[in-house]
């Protein structure tokens, strides 16, 4: 999941330099091109069969201690029962909702009181001024993208990963050329995303740190994100949870963005 399915080279690059970048003392025997192509359709089908509610608190960590290191809470709500699959932050005065329709993403912003505005595709609009978790960790648009090729399959952090490299589809301000993405060889799940820069070198990861169980349900426990320049992170950290809430169709329309979510959950427990 991004956030919660969740939380993204170069069209000229050399082969080598690609190949470059799959480390070779943790390689894993590669999987057949069908196979490969197989476990990449899967993960983009994939989804919670149940209603999700997390809240969450976001820390700053800069790498110099003199930068001030905001958090804040926030309230993560994702569902797959109404027409598409959604997600919905609440965090600070801000409000984001997240949907992804067969036609591809769409995403809003609201302040409070306020009315909805578009967030345009892959526009990195930090969640909060001073942090880095962003738009595009919610919308994880890379997932999506057609020109993605299998590099190869290795562990990393324990975990066996299935490698990609996905293409950015044209010229974008925001968007970076490519993103090299890993899903977990047995779960599918996204552990790692790292957006490159022109010279193929990462600029910005974004990584699964943990994971948690909430009644026999499986989720995001933990994610970061990494500026690799300034090695500065945040970090996401799960609270609380439920999968239990049946959560209303409202809390995912963009008209009512800016109103306060309304919706009390009953069965959240704590991590």
């Amino acid at each position: 999941m991004s956030l919660a399915r969740a939380i993204v080279l170069l069209a000229g690059l050399a082969p080598a330099l690609v190949l470059a970048q799959v480390g070779r003392a943790n390689a894993l025997p590669s999987l057949p091109p069908e196979e490969a192509a197989k476990a990449l359709a899967d993960f983009r089908a994939s989804g919670l069969t149940v209603d999700l509610v997390a809240k969450f608190e976001l820390r700053h960590l800069p790498r110099d201690e003199d930068k001030p290191a905001p958090k804040a809470e926030g309230t993560l709500w994702m569902s797959w029962r109404h027409a598409f699959p959604a997600a919905r932050v609440d965090i600070g005065d801000r409000s984001f909702l997240v949907l992804r329709t067969s036609s591809g993403t769409r995403a809003w912003m609201a302040n409070r009181g306020g009315a909805a505005e578009p967030i345009p595709a892959g526009a990195l609009r930090p969640l909060l001024p001073g942090f880095l978790f962003s738009t595009v960790d919610l919308q994880a648009p890379f997932a999506d993208w057609k020109d993605t090729a299998y590099l190869g399959s290795e562990r990393r952090r324990g975990r066996p990963l299935n490698l990609y490299l996905a293409k950015r589809p044209g010229p974008s301000a925001d968007l970076p050329p490519a993103v090299r993405f890993g899903l977990d060889r047995a779960y599918l799940a996204l552990i790692e995303a790292a957006a490159l820069d022109e010279a193929g070198k990462p600029v910005r990861t974004m990584r699964a740190d943990d994971f948690a169980q909430v009644d026999e349900v499986w989720i995001l426990g933990k994610a970061s994100v990494t500026d690799e320049r300034s090695r500065d992170r945040d970090l996401l950290e799960v609270r609380e949870a439920s999968v239990k809430d049946r959560l209303p169709a409202s809390l995912f329309d963009a008209a009512t963005l800016g109103r306060p979510a309304g919706f009390a959950p009953a069965h959240l427990k704590r991590l």
